[in-house]
């Protein structure tokens, strides 16, 4: 889903609720630049292509990738919608529009459709990316960031928010596009959330370093363990090793409010980390130093690599996601969000947001990483 800005992220979300290191260049809109590191040479290329981006997909049937732009301050003027880019240019091919903000994306590439988050309805909208109208529109009980698509169970799954320790797991059935059940019992800020579809179960990470194991079949929580992992913003599955890796954000600004507002609660970690988590117990096997406020995960299971974006370093950590050895580090202007890959060929896609002193209505960019 796929995370806010810091701005965002407070008022929004909380407030509703590698060793090498190679420097990229700051490449101006269609321009290219390239790094040399321990993976060979690659190539980053960066457009502006709309205001207020948020998450990312890339379809291999379409060859293009969707972007969400939740639309500007001026909605008149820059309304939500989503942005068809190609995939080796940026250019935009074509748009959406929505009836709401756009944030969270899942997209199902066979169906097709693309699962649109939106997280101050709370609701998700249905777009069919064939004639780009929305299906429907599903509302929601409680705030959301992130969307999973469970095509077994036909089912999507969104954690829903809540920062006084009630946080659920929503739970959308795709045939009859209904909210079908809330599962209570998430604690305090669920955000971040992973499938392991082979083994039919569900990740779920809360704000207070607690991981939580779903089965996938019947929606029941069958573990519950307690992460040495402070604020676990979003999780994923590494298929190929069988690991559940987390963020570790480290944002002074939860802590903060956590006191504020009596929530009584010891931090566990310091932040900027990624943690990577045996599902079978919830012990971490290894934390691996990230830049700084890590945001988004994204795992490359064929060539063993994990992709980690940094918002307030303003780059992207590239890890071996067997060892947890930090491979390199790619510089991109701040702040890089919400990441996407194309399983064929390896290429990473990223969402790159402005700095609080820009206005909302200007446009925000795309960075492709190609290898």
């Amino acid at each position: 889903m796929k995370a806010f800005r810091v701005s965002s992220l407070v008022a929004l979300a909380v407030a509703a609720a590698l060793s090498g290191c190679a420097a990229t260049q700051d490449v101006a809109q269609s321009t290219m630049g390239s790094v040399k590191s321990v993976l060979g040479q690659e190539q980053v290329t960066r457009q502006e292509v709309g205001p207020q981006l948020y998450e990312v997909a890339y379809s291999a049937s379409d060859d293009v990738v969707y972007v969400a732009s939740a639309g500007g301050f001026d909605t008149n003027a820059n309304p939500p919608k989503i942005l068809k880019l190609d995939p080796k240019t940026l250019a935009v091919k074509g748009e959406f529009p929505l009836a709401a903000p756009a944030f969270g994306l899942a997209l199902d590439d066979e169906a097709p459709r693309l699962y649109v988050a939106d997280p101050r309805g709370p609701s998700v909208l249905v777009v069919d990316t064939t004639s780009g109208q929305t299906l429907a529109t599903v509302p929601l009980e409680k705030k959301i960031r992130e969307i999973v698509l469970d095509k077994a169970n036909h089912r999507l799954l969104l954690p829903g928010m809540d920062y006084k320790g009630k946080s659920t797991l929503q739970v959308v059935d795709t045939d009859t596009l209904k909210l079908d059940k809330v599962v209570q019992g998430f604690g305090y800020g669920a955000t971040g959330i992973a499938l392991n579809e082979q083994a039919g179960k569900v990740y779920v990470s809360n704000l207070v370093g607690q991981l939580y194991e779903v089965d996938a079949a019947t929606l029941a929580i069958t573990n519950k363990f307690e992460v040495p992992v402070d604020q676990m913003l979003n999780v994923a599955f590494d298929s190929a090793n069988g690991r559940v890796l987390a963020v570790d954000e480290g944002l002074d600004k939860l802590n903060e409010k956590r006191v504020r507002e009596g929530f009584q609660y010891t931090p566990r970690s310091k932040g900027n980390q990624v943690a990577i988590i045996d599902p079978s117990n919830g012990q971490v096997t290894a934390s691996v130093e990230s830049g700084k406020q890590p945001i988004a995960l994204l795992v490359d299971a064929e060539r063993s690599r994990a992709y980690v974006s940094n918002r307030a370093s303003g780059d992207v950590t590239v890890l071996d996601a067997k060892t947890g050895k930090v491979l390199k580090t790619v510089s991109l202007p701040t702040h890089p969000n919400s990441l996407a890959l194309d399983k064929k060929t390896g290429t990473v896609y990223v969402t790159i947001k402005n700095g609080r002193d820009v206005s909302q209505d200007q446009k925000e960019s795309v960075a492709r990483i190609a290898f």
